[in-house]
């Protein structure tokens, strides 16, 4: 019985890392002086500036993290599933990593993603699904400030306030209302 033969490919015919890495590229857009259009007032100093090359603001783009960077260990944030009286822990868990870690979610995509991927079930991965649709279909999935202030108009008690002052009216120890200890 004959066995087949393979061809052994040594390491240098495969390209390297950073050959990879350079070979990928932004398609950047020319931005050119608004007040030559009359849109906006002439800046002092730049009247006789060539346009320039800048990225698109804040497209969504393929993460890559650099081999070289490493996360610190923690505990990850408990997942949220839309229990609006979990919101403001799940903010604070989150951004306690993001905090930790920030060499490695140093951008508003990233720290989205992140968040996101901890919104899996319940109302809160409903809500992902629609966020996600809604920002691939613009190709931008905003700031990281704006992404909470949609998840907190989206998750927080409409009447913080009225909330509390029912808890305190109907909420026993020993038996007895809030209102027989406050004066």
């Amino acid at each position: 019985m004959s066995l087949p033969s393979y061809e052994l490919l040594s390491i240098e015919s495969y390209p390297s890392i950073e050959s990879i890495l350079e070979s990928e590229t932004q398609t950047p857009i020319t931005v050119t002086d608004m007040s030559q259009s009359g849109i906006l007032p002439p800046v002092p100093g730049m009247e006789h500036m060539e346009p320039e090359q800048v990225p698109p603001a804040n497209p969504i783009q393929p993460i890559t993290v650099n081999a070289t960077q490493k996360e610190v260990k923690m505990n990850m944030p408990t997942p949220f599933t839309g229990d609006r009286k979990k919101l403001e822990e799940f903010l604070i868990e989150t951004n306690m990593y993001l905090t930790m870690n920030e060499d490695t979610y140093n951008n508003n995509n990233r720290q989205i993603i992140f968040t996101l991927f901890f919104m899996k079930d319940g109302t809160a991965g409903s809500w992902k699904q629609s966020f996600w649709t809604q920002a691939r279909e613009n190709n931008n999935l905003g700031t990281w400030d704006e992404f909470k202030r949609a998840l907190r108009e989206s998750f927080s008690a409409p009447d913080k306030e009225g909330d509390a002052v029912t808890k305190m009216e109907t909420e026993t120890m020993s038996g007895q209302t809030a209102n027989k200890y406050i004066k």
